[in-house]
């Protein structure tokens, strides 16, 4: 599958309201190949800027780039588990809780066996670039315990693996292209099983 950065991009219902799921949505799949917005430093930096986070940062490298790719993993493992009500990796919960540290009053998220998320309150203090993991650690831990965890889907359209805050109970879809992809589908199938007439 080629993956490619110079698709537009529409973003997800409710991205620009959580920039943990603007995170998670920043790898997407359209039918033949995979996209991805941050592959360069240069993409981090639009990436933050467009979601006022630039002011947090004084440098920005390979590093930073890598760093907040790993969190972008750890980020869909947790808004996957939500969506599918199962626990998550250890590993995620792990990551999302030492990015959170940073903020000055980090929320640390609590995954218990019967599968009921809940939040404790802890200190610490990092680097620049931290402050801005710690932004979306946070978000991520209210996304997924807070109540708008209620609103959080995962696109249903085969395929797309973006992330969706629904603004209304019958929102199925993250955009008007995996919507009318599916509802092509159904055609095709619906007029492929009739039997032809003569």
């Amino acid at each position: 599958m080629q993956v490619c950065a110079s698709v537009r991009k529409v973003d997800a219902p409710g991205e620009d309201r959580s920039v943990a799921l603007a995170l998670a949505n920043s790898r997407r799949t359209l039918p033949r190949e995979t996209v991805e917005d941050l592959q360069t430093v240069g993409d981090l930096a639009r990436w933050l800027s467009a979601r006022g986070l630039e002011a947090a940062t004084t440098r920005l490298g390979s590093e930073e780039l890598g760093r907040l790719l790993e969190l972008r993993e750890a980020v869909r493992e947790l808004l996957a588990a939500r969506v599918e009500n199962r626990p998550p990796h250890a590993d995620a919960v792990e990551a999302i809780n030492a990015a959170a540290v940073a903020a000055p009053m980090a929320p640390a998220l609590c995954w218990d066996e019967d599968g009921a998320p809940s939040v404790q309150t802890r200190r610490e203090a990092q680097d620049d670039f931290a402050a801005v993991l710690a932004a979306i650690a946070c978000d991520t831990i209210d996304l997924i315990a807070g109540e708008r965890h209620q609103q959080l889907r995962a696109c249903n359209a085969p395929g797309c693996v973006r992330f969706l805050l629904a603004d209304h109970p019958r929102r199925r879809w993250c955009s008007k292209r995996c919507g009318d992809r599916v509802r092509a589908a159904h055609y095709y199938e619906r007029t492929r099983a009739r039997p032809a007439t003569k």
